[in-house]
């Protein structure tokens, strides 16, 4: 009896192995850019490019509509910056450059958060980890760094993020500190884990058993244990630095919209439970939660332009509205 529950459960064991790597094998969206081509191809739409920056150690990957250069002599667009969630990347997003309307309408860029897609480490940068505290802060900053190499001026930014890429946005934000940036966080992951998901994400990441499994599901329970510290005892801090930059974007600026007006950072959640949540975590920050029905925000470009849009109470003018 004992041996054939032994079989039984080491044979669950593979097929849920099995299904791990063959979802990893047909279901990762890593694209190369002349897989892109083809697509775009085919759809008769112009195909994105994909870019990149080096930063402190690190080669950031981004796909983008628009190249710099031609960025810099055509009139300016809004930016649509699109974060993946852990365990993706910016291939999950190629419908908003499929989309003619919203690739026409907005300067798209979606970046490889680093350990996922092809952003890597550089060669002479063996000795900083992928998913540290260090490059926890990096991968909130990667978004002011390539709009800096972008060109921007005084362009609109909307942030998409989603999951725990919400807390990436959210940090991104005190970064920018500019009436014309705002973040929009899809189902967001901003409270603490079950201790049981945290005890799995740490077994699979333990060495010798992270063998087992594809690199990009290791690296998605590494990036969930990361950012599980500002999810966690460092939350408080982390919305209180949001709601400092509010202050201070208000403060800098000589026309100032009124706080019942200026809402600089959008939760959306499924169900009214988390919107009373999201108000308790966020505390004494003036940002607006919306409850809607869920969507992926990969599939769904139309969807999640249109909530952006019909959301905002508060807008600077030009192509947006």
């Amino acid at each position: 009896m004992g041996k054939r529950c032994f079989m039984v459960g080491f044979g669950v064991l593979l097929l849920w192995l099995a299904y791990i790597w063959g979802s990893n094998l047909l279901f990762n969206k890593n694209y190369s850019q002349r897989e892109l081509d083809i697509i775009f191809s085919r759809a008769g739409v112009l195909a994105p490019k994909m870019d990149s920056i080096t930063l402190e150690g690190f080669h950031v990957y981004y796909l983008t509509n628009e190249s710099p250069s031609i960025h810099l002599s055509k009139s300016s667009k809004p930016y649509l910056i699109l974060l993946h969630d852990s365990g993706r990347n910016s291939g999950y997003f190629i419908d908003y450059f499929l989309n003619e309307e919203i690739s026409k309408k907005f300067h798209i860029i979606a970046i490889d958060r680093i350990g996922f897609g092809k952003t890597h480490r550089a060669s002479d940068n063996k000795n900083i980890q992928e998913f540290s505290p260090e490059t926890r802060i990096l991968n909130s900053k990667i978004i002011k760094s390539i709009l800096n190499r972008e060109g921007r001026r005084s362009e609109q930014v909307r942030i998409i993020s989603t999951g725990s890429s919400a807390l990436v946005a959210v940090k991104a934000y005190t970064y920018m500190e500019d009436l014309a940036t705002k973040a929009y966080l899809f189902y967001p992951k901003v409270d603490p884990r079950f201790f049981a998901s945290r005890g799995f994400s740490k077994l699979v990441t333990y060495e010798p058993v992270s063998y087992l499994f594809p690199r990009n599901f290791v690296n998605k329970h590494k990036d969930l244990l990361l950012w599980d510290v500002p999810r966690d005892e460092k939350r408080e801090e982390l919305f209180d630095s949001l709601f400092r930059t509010e202050e201070k974007i208000l403060n800098n600026n000589f026309i100032k919209p009124s706080l019942a007006d200026y809402e600089p950072v959008y939760f959306f959640v499924t169900h009214h439970k988390f919107k009373d949540k999201i108000k308790d975590i966020t505390g004494k920050g003036k940002f607006k939660v919306v409850t809607i029905k869920r969507k992926s925000i990969y599939h769904r470009p139309r969807f999640i332009v249109n909530e952006i849009l019909g959301n905002e109470s508060y807008k600077l003018g030009g192509p947006l509205e």
